[in-house]
Order: structure tokens, then C-alpha cells, then sequence
């Protein structure tokens, strides 16, 4: 970060990382739902690909890249849901019922 300045240590640090994580340290909306759209469009996309290409008769190797690459977007979809239900993915507090909530139940029942 920088070098250390006679005097000053550990304090001047702290406050050098609190100033360079301080612009992510706020939710902003359009962010937000941009990346929830850019997980579940493309996670859903798979999984009717995927399905698709079993009721053809595809490689099951094919169908098994593809699984893989959706777990990813199935991690994804976690940690959206693990940021919203601490209220730090979006900036909706008094929201019921909560969007974590929804993500959850995506997240557990897609599993």
C-alpha cells in the first residue's frame, strides 16, 4: 500500500484499507439486479439445454460440462443468496418479504 511513515504504523494502514474498500462497501441496486440477471438467465439457459440435449439422446460427457459449468452458477446463486439475506446485496431493509428469501429457495430447491 505504502511505505511506513516514522510515526505512524499500524493505524495508518487500517485507515489506507478503509479508504480503498470503501467504495464496495455500499449496495447499489442497479448492480444488484444486473447480477442477479446475469446468474439465473444463463443458470436456467443450461438447465433447459441440458435437458434438452438428454431427451435427444446426447453424450452424456457433453451433458456432464455442462453440469459442471452450472455448478458455478449454482455457487453464485449462494453467495447472492448469502449477501442478501445479510442485507448487503441490496439496500432494502424493511422489504418483506425479504429477496434473500426467494434466492434461498431457488438455491435449495435447484440442488
Amino acid at each position: 500500500m505504502s511505505e511506513k511513515v516514522e510515526g505512524k504504523g499500524i493505524p495508518s494502514l487500517r485507515s489506507e484499507l478503509y479508504k480503498a474498500i470503501a467504495p464496495y462497501s455500499s449496495s447499489d441496486r442497479r448492480k444488484a439486479i444486473q447480477q442477479v440477471f446475469e446468474t439465473f438467465l444463463p443458470y436456467a439457459l443450461l438447465w433447459g439445454l441440458m435437458i434438452f440435449l438428454m431427451a435427444r439422446g446426447t453424450s452424456y460427457w457433453l451433458i456432464l460440462g455442462l453440469i459442471l459449468i452450472a455448478a458455478g452458477f449454482q455457487v453464485r446463486i449462494f453467495i447472492l443468496f448469502h449477501d442478501a439475506g445479510h442485507g448487503s446485496f441490496f439496500k432494502i431493509t424493511t422489504c418483506k418479504p425479504d429477496p434473500g428469501l426467494y434466492l434461498w429457495h431457488f438455491d435449495v430447491h435447484t440442488l
